[in-house]
């Protein structure tokens, strides 16, 4: 399975977010399951109803109520994971990143900017 490459991949780069986020949708649970057991069953996992075809702005209200954490993942659904990443890093570093759109299995590694700029870096992105 794609998700498990992906979450074998990550984990092996060190990556390990400090909470998931969910969709309570069956793909999503069971991805989201996959990547908790490549990281760590104590991994936080919190499932949302609301990101269940949920705009990119529900994304994003996560993302900032989350901002104390210093890591947060997100399994989602397309076209908002997409419009999530075109959001955040932008929509040039997002065309020349997914040129043919967001994959299943994909995971997008971001940093926040230090400084004033009003994108979020790129960090790595990984697919199966």
């Amino acid at each position: 399975m794609e998700a498990d490459a992906v979450a074998r991949r990550a984990a092996g780069r060190g990556y390990r977010p400090e909470r998931m986020i969910s969709s309570t949708a069956l793909r999503c649970r069971q991805t989201a399951e996959i990547v908790q057991r490549a990281f760590d069953e104590a991994l936080p996992l919190m499932f949302v109803d609301e990101l269940y075809n949920a705009p990119v702005e529900t994304y994003l209200d996560i993302v900032a109520e989350n901002s104390g954490l210093a890591s947060l993942m997100l399994v989602g659904h397309n076209p908002s994971i997409e419009e999530v990443l075109e959001k955040l890093i932008g929509a040039d570093e997002s065309a020349s990143t997914i040129p043919t759109g967001y994959p299943t299995a994909g995971l997008a590694i971001l940093d926040r900017p230090d400084d004033d700029s009003p994108f979020w870096y790129l960090a790595d992105f990984l697919t199966g």
